[in-house]
C-alpha cells in the first residue's frame, strides 16, 4: 500500500470518527423542540475538499447513516417518522445526504476544473451542501409523509395552511442557521486542509 493510499485511508477515518462523535453527542444534531440543526455537513465538506465526488460519497452515505440512527430514540421527528414507515424513513434519511454529497462534489469538481479562484470554491462549496441537504431532504419528507396524521397535526400546531408553508417555518430557519455555520467555518477548514496537504 503506497503513502497516498494510506493517507487517504486515515483521512477518511478521521472524518468518520468525527461524525460518529458528532452524532452521538449531540453535536451534530443540535435539536429545538421537534426542529433539528445539523452540523453534519462540514465533514462532509471537508471530504470533498480533500478527495471530490468520492469524499462526499463516502460521507455522504455515513451523514445519512447516523441519520437513520437517530430515529431510534435520539430524534422525536425521526422516531415519529420511523413508526409510520420504516423503510421509507431509511429512505429520506440515507438518499437527500448521499445526493448531497454527490451534487455538492460535482460543483467543487466543476468549478476546480475551470481554474475559479479557491476562495470562491470553497464558499460555493460550503454553501451548496447545507443548502442541497435541505433541498433534497425537505421534498421527498413532504412526498413520502406530508399526507401522514403526525404531519397534519404538526402542521396544524405551527398554524401553516398548506404543506409549503409547514416546511418554511419548520426547516426555514434551520436552512439558514446550518447556511451560516457552514460558510462561516466552511472555508476556514478547507483552506486548513489545503495547507496540511502541501
Amino acid at each position: 500500500m503506497n503513502s497516498n493510499k494510506i493517507k487517504t485511508l486515515t483521512t477518511y477515518s478521521i472524518l468518520i470518527a468525527l461524525m460518529l462523535v458528532m452524532a452521538f453527542t449531540h453535536l451534530g444534531y443540535i435539536k429545538i423542540g421537534v426542529a433539528e440543526i445539523t452540523l453534519m455537513s462540514i465533514p462532509v465538506i471537508i471530504g470533498i475538499g480533500f478527495s471530490g465526488i468520492k469524499g462526499g460519497l463516502l460521507l455522504g452515505t455515513v451523514f445519512g447513516i447516523t441519520s437513520f440512527i437517530q430515529c431510534f430514540g435520539m430524534s422525536a421527528f425521526g422516531a415519529a417518522l420511523l413508526a409510520i414507515n420504516p423503510v421509507l424513513a431509511f429512505i429520506l434519511c440515507l438518499v437527500p445526504r448521499i445526493l448531497m454529497g454527490l451534487l455538492s462534489g460535482l460543483i467543487y469538481e466543476q468549478m476546480t476544473k475551470h481554474n475559479v479562484n479557491k476562495g470562491v470554491c470553497y464558499i460555493t462549496l460550503s454553501a451548496a451542501s447545507p443548502l442541497l441537504n435541505t433541498l433534497l431532504f425537505v421534498p421527498m419528507l413532504l412526498a413520502f409523509f406530508g399526507r401522514s396524521e403526525y404531519i397534519v397535526s404538526l402542521s396544524q400546531s405551527l398554524g401553516t395552511a398548506n404543506l409549503f408553508s409547514f416546511a418554511v417555518a419548520l426547516f426555514g430557519l434551520n436552512a439558514l442557521l446550518e447556511l451560516i455555520v457552514c460558510v462561516a467555518i466552511g472555508p476556514a477548514l478547507l483552506k486548513a486542509l489545503e495547507k496540511v496537504r502541501k
